[in-house]
């Protein structure tokens, strides 16, 4: 009778070991005494942070069709890895919504990252939605006739600060200046003010008794906006006219990143064609650069010519956006940057160029090997081109409408008919501008309801 007892009781740990159905879900339910990571915790420990609908469930993986990033950027579709130990995939069901939190490498099988209570994702929730978005970017959020504004970063006293936006009779907004709270008691210098807080794209900005809110968080409505708070002159304050925000989530993007981590050491990347426009050398190679936003490997030119070029092979856009973060290192002549598109060939596309000795911006259109300037714009003094630091160039084209973005900011809003049709996109330089790249970003733009 005690040996039945006895192998009774072990079968029994068997089947609770091995069958038990809450062992498989422990990575997405919550232990008896676990408490999940804050979504701002979960968010600085991965790489990717996006919102997306599962289309596919497999053994072995999850694809999931992406609405947006919040943190990182990549294509409209992505799988990420399935661990048999912290599997989450008995609890997903097709087009379920939700937010993913991953790491690794786009392109490859993105690894979930899991805090051992509510595994890699979270519900996509209006309030998940208001946290995410402020605590990747400092994305302010708009919700219950309160404006939120996480981080203010003050230009005259070089601080950052924090506040919120009440709402007045006439249905704006008023943020009285002295009501602003410090969150940060220490002083940038202005070196250090450029440097950290231009990369922070959402982050928003007070000079001269204007606020800029780059990003706004509608979390009602699950939607992004962005605006400009104006002074009031009778009060002081500054106020808000809902009715000019303009909606940035209202397109959906068909993106495709890279990295330059694929190739030899020493030679062009993988699917990209060097040439040059003019007379002169084209040195472009991948090198190892400690310093670059995705580490180790960045491209670079270093030959001197005319019009370096370096052209993403089967990249054919007609409208869309093409974006780059680079490193002027040197040159007498020029220290440029530049993003290429509508490439046609050798002779006949639009470039864009960022200029380290000059502290510009310029936009051109090259036409049968001739390269005419559709527009310069001199930067102020606060956002110069700066050589060494790695900074983010990007144009956005529809038509025959241009927007050029330098560190987050429209500097160029042009137009021009010399240059129709698709084309590919890629990189330039000039003259004796030896220059690096890193997180080459591309992709087609389309109307969503």
């Amino acid at each position: 009778m005690r040996m039945e007892s006895t192998s009774f009781i072990k079968s029994l740990l068997i089947f609770f070991l091995f069958i038990n159905p809450f062992s498989s879900a422990y990575a997405c339910s919550p232990a008896l005494d676990a408490k999940s990571a804050s979504i701002a915790e979960k968010a600085l420990d991965s790489s990717f942070v996006f919102d997306g609908a599962v289309t596919e469930v497999t053994d072995t993986f999850i694809k999931v069709r992406v609405e947006q990033y919040f943190k990182g950027v990549g294509p409209t579709e992505v799988r990420i890895a399935q661990d048999p130990q912290n599997s989450c995939a008995d609890h997903f069901v097709l087009e379920q919504r939700a937010l993913f939190f991953t790491k690794g490498y786009m392109g490859e099988l993105l690894e979930a990252v899991y805090d051992g209570a509510f595994g890699s994702a979270r519900e996509m929730s209006a309030d998940n939605f208001g946290r995410i978005t402020a605590a990747t970017r400092c994305m302010t959020t708009y919700a219950g006739g309160k404006l939120t504004v996480p981080c203010v970063a003050h230009k005259a006293t070089k601080k950052v600060y924090q506040a919120i936006l009440e709402p007045i009779s006439t249905g704006s907004l008023t943020f009285l200046v002295s009501s602003v709270e410090q969150a940060a008691d220490k002083e940038i210098t202005d070196e250090h003010f450029s440097i950290t807080r231009a990369p922070i794209e959402c982050m928003a900005t007070y000079e001269d008794g204007l606020l800029t809110v780059p990003c706004i968080a509608y979390i009602d409505a699950q939607k992004a906006y962005q605006a400009k708070l104006e002074s009031i002159s009778s009060t002081g304050g500054l106020k808000l006219s809902l009715s000019s925000a303009q909606r940035l989530t209202n397109t959906v993007s068909s993106m495709a990143l890279d990295r330059f981590d694929q190739g030899t050491p020493g030679t062009v990347p993988d699917n990209w064609e060097a040439g040059i426009t003019g007379e002169g050398g084209s040195d472009w190679s991948l090198e190892k650069d400690s310093t670059a936003p995705s580490s180790p490997w960045v491209v670079k030119q270093s030959a001197a010519g005319d019009y370096p070029f370096l052209v993403k092979q089967g990249s054919r856009l007609t409208d869309g956006f093409v974006a780059v973060k680079f490193k002027p290192i040197s040159g007498s002549i020029d220290q440029a940057a530049g993003l290429v598109w509508r490439w046609k060939d050798p002779y006949n596309y639009y470039v864009a160029r960022a200029n380290a000795l000059e502290d510009n911006i310029s936009i051109y259109y090259m036409q049968d090997g001739q390269r005419t300037a559709i527009k310069y714009v001199d930067l102020p003094s606060d956002l110069p081109v700066e050589q060494n630091i790695w900074q983010t160039l990007r144009v956005d084209f529809q038509g025959n409408h241009f927007i050029v973005s330098f560190a987050g900011k429209t500097i160029i809003d042009s137009k021009d008919n010399h240059i129709k049709g698709e084309g590919a996109v890629g990189l330039w330089t000039k003259e004796d501008s030896v220059t690096s790249f890193d997180d080459f970003v591309y992709g087609k733009r389309e109307d969503k309801d």
